[in-house]
């Protein structure tokens, strides 16, 4: 039962911190009335509430069981006063920093002395009443909790023991009529022609299962994997296998029954053994130089890496051209899989069924035995509700079915209008498909991801603000076990579970996700008595007590006077508000509606025009999240230094003029907040006292000065910080003053950017202080991100090249006017993304550059620019050892204004694309051959851009010819070449040629061998 998911996933998150705190503030400090026994009752009883929280989880006990209405009441009652525990807890916390505050603390903890805590709780009577007031709610609720162990113990035995009976049996997906695959027969072919390929990825590779290659279809429920994994099957032959294999797993990952089951499907009959590693030995044996193809379908485990190595143990006896075949919902389940087998993964993801077949499939259901000639209105009706399933083959049978059953128009029009699909159409349905995903995650995801419901619709989610809500409403914790991650880092953690799992979809060109209308519609349907939307004023009244986290979207201000009068907000935790009506009716209300919603940790604004915040705000004491978004606010009230709770402030909006004084003078009493979102900094003074803000984790915009700015003493404290961006050093004085910023102290610090104001004019002493200060600005180890701009010393640090930096991954040098000489980055491992930019004064990039030759040459660099360098003249060196690597790595290289540099050294194989402009080129382009130069080397170039290379005579020179060696090349642009007189023979993979202004005459391009093959115009 979902409500009581609901419940269970709450309470088993908060339960435990919520009593420890407890005992924290009042054992051995207020024995007396009767607290010190009540503590110790909860105590008593704490493992027996959690038992029950989790049992709720798996048990299942359906809706309509008359046992589960005392059971769902006593899980509310529970939550309720959880819910008031932690409110009166973060008042007690919230007086602490209050107080200290006023006595000008230099820093503030969560918490401190215990005679401190004895002072509060003495000097405010009232929250010592309310305190009790919830420890005893605590303990009437926790007296109640025997029974219903013992049914949910009973409950979950049953559940269990039928898994085991049922081998955990799942619903059968859709997607076929006939023998047909509807819409899905490229996809059918492909997969059949990776499956009699003979070869593997990794013949020559040595892993443990080179004889097999694993391959995967990954998809939401009711995608149709199953039943496109089953037509795929049926069509190999003995042929292409000796032996074939199909294994159901489901959500229990037994590596001995799923062993058992593949002895069972090839001989028939059930193992005499039960031991596992009689039935390893036996499947060993029969699998022993045959080529097999095993089916494992709907796998859900993707945690546990060592069972999978123990399912996989006997395959490795099987012929060279084995093939497992995996169907599962998410991608984290395939990338297990491959790990284990130790090689690149085939998959496919399958995704929902293009319109017209899908229309063709959901019609062949909703119009099966009828003729469709003589039903055109229904026709018509039917393909607006097949456009609202999402191409999802199970609901189109689904829903096709239910209303193939009664062919009336007002029924067709009803389930049209009234949504049908959100509610669950029995074990076959989809609902039920997507619910048994969503059973199947762990209690922390299941929060979170019920959490997201409240925002709207197709709404596109920002990773980084969703994980600051989450953790702002108490769903990420610290595991005792993970001490090297933030909070940050763990909720990212958990967000890209969900993306694996395939409960949001990515979206790479906008850098952000969504949720399947069907995902979405299933967080609603398991948060609907903790969640809730307002769009109107009729949906106003379905705000109840059970309602923690709201969304309200106004366009006038009915909504909110309705919402002042219904009094049902004092319980409320999240309020996203999203305003489109006059700003200045809002102005007169806000103040109002700020103090309906006292208990909020999460507040988001969104009003477009508002000019005023509230002084109110500073009395939401709870507060831990705030975003205002498109507001034109100039000025934050002072009492926003009231929120002692706040962690994560976020301001964005249309450019306006701000305030120099954006920030109030005493923001430095908000110390704990982690993450200040403004990308205004340079337009506002500096924040007072920001160096108590010691759990900061990033900083845009640090001006290091004596007058109204920062010093490297702020930065002393700031040990969380992860990014330190824009530390501008023009007024630094004394090199020696960054030492005390201890920035190799800042284990956590991955992005580090030093910056000068520009300068062309920069004397001997300038240079020397810089290169002074740069020494003394020494990052830990584990910085990932370096970048130097306008640098104005001629040489780098010693610190920046390895061993010391051995963890970079970036290194971004623009505009370092005087620099001679490049660090030796070449030998860094993990280097992925290196730009060099702007330095007139650098001539060459040799051995100080790459390193020692006997090594490999930037083993791990992905992308390398190289620009504005006018006076680079060689680009030398290369590994002369026989083992050691040229670039392995390289994807993207672009060279750019270098008008001196007249040869480049080989290209290395694997880059992807070049582009190469206003270079002063005069020898050919050559292939990297390695120490084999005997053997063929393909490059994987498949974009080359040429632009103002005046000398360049000829494209390529190499041991075979162009279309050979560059059999990839799909892209070629050549612009202002005019000594290129001829182009090489170009592959047939050529789609677009672009030639302007090059020394080429018409006849050398007709004369191509590959001309006929282009897609487009061979001149522009």
């Amino acid at each position: 039962m979902l409500e009581l998911t609901v419940i269970g996933w709450f309470a088993s998150a908060v339960i435990s911190k919520l009593f420890s705190t407890a005992f924290d503030y009042i054992a051995d400090k207020h024995k007396r009335q009767g607290l010190q026994a009540g503590l110790e009752a909860l105590q008593k009883a704490l493992p027996e509430i959690e038992a029950v929280a989790s049992l709720a989880e798996s048990a299942q006990i359906d809706e309509f069981d008359p046992q589960s209405k005392p059971l769902k009441a006593w899980l509310r009652k529970m939550k309720d006063a959880v819910y008031e525990a932690e409110d009166v807890i973060d008042v007690i916390e919230y007086l602490q920093m209050e107080k200290a505050n006023k006595r000008n603390k230099s820093k503030v903890r969560t918490f401190v002395a215990s005679s401190f805590k004895k002072d509060i709780l003495n000097s405010d009577p009232t929250t010592l009443d309310k305190l009790k007031g919830v420890v005893k709610k605590l303990k009437d609720a926790a007296d109640d909790v025997g029974p219903f162990l013992r049914l949910l113990s009973l409950t979950s035995e049953q559940i269990h023991q039928r898994e085991r009976k049922s081998g955990n049996t799942s619903n059968q997906e859709s997607g076929q009529i006939g023998s047909r695959v509807v819409g899905r027969d490229d996809l059918k072919e492909e997969m059949l022609g990776w499956l009699r390929s003979s070869s593997t990825n990794n013949k020559h590779s040595e892993s443990f299962y080179m004889n097999v290659t694993v391959i995967s279809v990954v998809g939401l429920g009711g995608m149709g994997k199953t039943t496109l994994a089953r037509f795929v099957y049926d069509d190999i032959k003995k042929d292409d296998f000796v032996l074939k294999i199909w294994v159901y797993v489901g959500n229990n990952f037994d590596v001995k029954i799923i062993t058992s089951k593949i002895l069972e499907d090839i001989t028939k009959e059930k193992p005499k053994s039960d031991a596992l590693h009689l039935l390893q030995e036996d499947l060993a044996k029969k699998l022993k130089s045959k080529k097999f193809l095993l089916v494992l379908d709907d796998v859900w485990s993707d945690d546990n890496i060592i069972e999978w190595e123990k399912l996989f143990a006997p395959l490795k006896h099987g012929h060279l051209g084995s093939k497992v075949f995996l169907t599962a919902r998410m991608a984290s389940v395939a990338e297990i899989a491959a790990k284990v087998a130790g090689e690149k993964m085939k998959s496919i993801e399958l995704k929902g069924l293009e319109e017209g077949a899908y229309l063709s499939l959901f019609n062949q259901y909703a119009f099966n035995n009828i003729d469709i000639n003589q039903e055109k209105k229904l026709m018509s009706i039917g393909s607006e509700i097949a456009k609202k399933l999402g191409g999802n083959p199970l609901a189109a049978k689904t829903i096709g079915m239910a209303l193939n059953s009664n062919r009336n128009d007002n029924h067709w029009e009803k389930i049209l209008h009234n949504d049908i699909w959100r509610c669950n159409q029995g074990k076959q349905g989809i609902t039920s498909a997507l619910q048994l995903s969503y059973k199947c995650l762990p209690l922390h995801l299941k929060c979170c991801f019920a959490y997201c419901s409240i925002f709207p619709q197709g709404h596109r989610f920002n990773k980084d603000n969703v994980v600051y809500m989450w953790i702002a409403s108490g769903f990420i914790h610290q595991p005792h076990d993970n001490i090297g991650h933030t909070l940050e880092d763990i909720g990212r953690m958990y967000f890209d579970d969900l993306v694996k799992k395939s409960f949001f979809e990515v979206h790479y060109y906008h850098r952000n996700f969504s949720m399947h209308d069907l995902i979405y519609e299933l967080a609603q349907s398991i948060s609907h008595d903790e969640c809730l939307r307002i769009i109107d004023v009729g949906s106003v009244c379905k705000l109840n007590t059970t309602v923690r986290h709201l969304c309200v979207e106004a366009e006038n201000l009915d909504v909110v006077k309705e919402l002042l009068k219904h009094g049902s907000s004092s319980s409320l935790r999240t309020m996203l508000f999203h305003y489109n009506g006059a700003e200045d009716e809002l102005e007169q209300v806000l103040p109002d509606f700020l103090k309906a919603i006292k208990t909020v940790r999460v507040l988001r604004i969104i009003a477009k025009n508002m000019k005023i915040l509230p002084y109110e705000v500073g009395e939401l004491k709870h507060l831990r999240y705030l975003e205002l978004k498109y507001m034109k606010i100039i000025r934050l009230p002072a009492s926003i230094c009231k929120l002692y709770h706040l962690e994560f402030f976020i301001y964005s909006r249309e450019f306006i003029s701000l305030d120099c004084n954006f920030f109030p003078r005493c923001m430095s009493s908000l110390t704990k907040i982690r993450h200040i979102g403004f990308p205004y900094w340079r337009l506002i003074e500096p924040i007072v006292g920001i160096g108590r803000l010691t759990r900061l984790q990033e900083f845009p915009g640090f001006k290091m000065s004596k007058n109204k700015s920062y010093c490297f003493k702020d930065l002393k404290d700031m040990v969380e910080l992860r990014k330190l961006q824009k530390l501008c050093l023009d007024k630094v004085k004394d090199p020696k003053e960054a030492i005390e910023a201890k920035l190799d102290e800042k284990c956590n610090l991955n992005i580090l950017d030093l910056r000068w104001c520009r300068n062309d004019t920069i004397n001997h002493t300038e240079a020397k202080s810089a290169e002074d200060l740069l020494d003394s600005l020494r990052p830990h180890s584990n910085l990932k991100e370096l970048v130097l701009k306008n640098y104005r010393g001629t040489r780098c640090s010693s610190w920046m090249q390895p061993p010391l930096l051995c963890n970079l991954e970036s290194i971004s040098l623009n505009y370092c006017l005087k620099l001679e000489q490049i660090p030796t980055v070449g030998q860094l491992p993990f280097l992925k993304r290196l730009i060099l930019s702007g330095m007139p004064m650098l001539k060459q990039l040799g051995n100080e550059f790459h390193g020692d030759e006997k090594h490999s040459i930037f083993p791990s660099l992905v992308e390398l620019e190289i620009s504005s360098m006018e006076a680079l003249e060689l680009w030398s060196t290369y590994p002369t050892a026989e083992f050691a690597e040229w670039f392995p790595c390289l994807r993207r290289l672009k060279i750019s204004n270098c008008p001196r540099l007249k040869q480049l050294p080989p290209l290395p194989p694997s880059l992807v694309t070049l582009s190469i402009e206003e270079v002063g080129l005069e020898l050919p382009l050559t292939l990297w051959q390695g120490h084999t130069p005997s053997v063929i080397i393909s490059s994987s170039l498949e974009y080359l851009n040429l632009y103002k290379l005046e000398s360049l005579g000829r494209l390529y020179e190499g041991i075979t010819d162009f279309d050979q060696n560059f059999a990839c090349l799909r892209f070629l642009i050549v612009e202002h070449c005019s000594s290129l007189t001829e182009l090489p023979p170009l592959p047939l993979t050529i789609e677009d040629l672009t030639i302007d202004k090059a020394g080429l005459t018409n006849s050398t391009l007709i004369t191509s061998s590959s001309i006929g093959t282009l897609n487009s115009s061979p001149t522009r």
